[in-house]
C-alpha cells in the first residue's frame, strides 16, 4: 500500500506536454504530438559509411592478428596472407551458417550440467564399500554419462547434416 501511492502520485505529475523557460527566459515548450517523418527504410548514407568503417575496422584487426600469431605461433610455415581487401569483405549476409548453434549450444549447457551431476555421483558411489554394489552403481553411472553423450552427438550429426 505504502508503494503505490508515491507511484501514483508521479502518474499524475506526468504531464502529455512539458513547457519551460529557457536560459534566457523564452518560453520553449516540449509537446508529445512532433508531425517528424517515420524514419527511411533504406539505410541512409551516414548508416552505409558507418557500416563499411566498421567492416573495415573489423577487417584490419584479423588481418594485424593473423600477420601476428604467424610470427609468434607459426613462423616456420611456409603462407602467404591474404590480401586486406579479403579481411575487409562483408560478412554479415552470409550467417545462415550460424543458424543452429543456438539450440545446439543450449543442448551442450544441459547434457554438461547432467554430466557435472553424474560425475559427482560416480565419485560418491567410489565410497561405497562393498565391491559387487560399487561396480554396479559405477556402470549404472558410466552408461548414463554415455547415453548422455550419444544423446549430443546425434543432435550435432542431425545438424552437419542438414547444412
Amino acid at each position: 500500500m505504502m508503494v503505490r501511492g508515491p507511484i501514483l502520485f508521479f502518474l499524475l505529475l506526468a504531464p502529455t506536454s512539458v513547457a519551460s523557460y529557457g536560459p534566457s527566459d523564452v518560453f520553449v515548450s516540449y509537446s508529445d504530438n512532433t508531425d517528424e517523418e517515420p524514419a527511411p527504410e533504406e539505410p541512409t548514407d551516414c548508416e552505409k559509411a558507418s557500416k563499411d568503417l566498421k567492416n573495415d575496422i573489423a577487417g584490419l584487426e584479423m588481418f594485424l592478428q593473423d600477420k601476428s600469431d604467424y610470427r609468434m605461433f607459426c613462423p616456420k610455415l611456409q603462407w602467404e596472407q591474404p590480401s586486406l581487401r579479403e579481411y575487409k569483405k562483408d560478412r554479415s549476409e552470409d550467417m545462415s551458417r550460424y543458424r543452429n548453434l543456438i539450440p545446439l549450444d543450449n543442448t551442450l549447457k544441459s547434457i554438461n550440467k547432467q554430466l557435472k551431476v553424474l560425475r559427482a555421483r560416480k565419485r560418491e558411489a567410489r565410497d561405497i564399500g562393498n565391491y559387487a554394489e560399487r561396480s554396479i552403481r559405477i556402470q549404472e553411472l558410466m552408461d548414463k554419462e554415455r547415453m548422455l553423450i550419444m544423446k549430443f552427438n546425434k543432435i550435432y550429426d542431425k545438424i552437419r547434416n542438414n547444412e
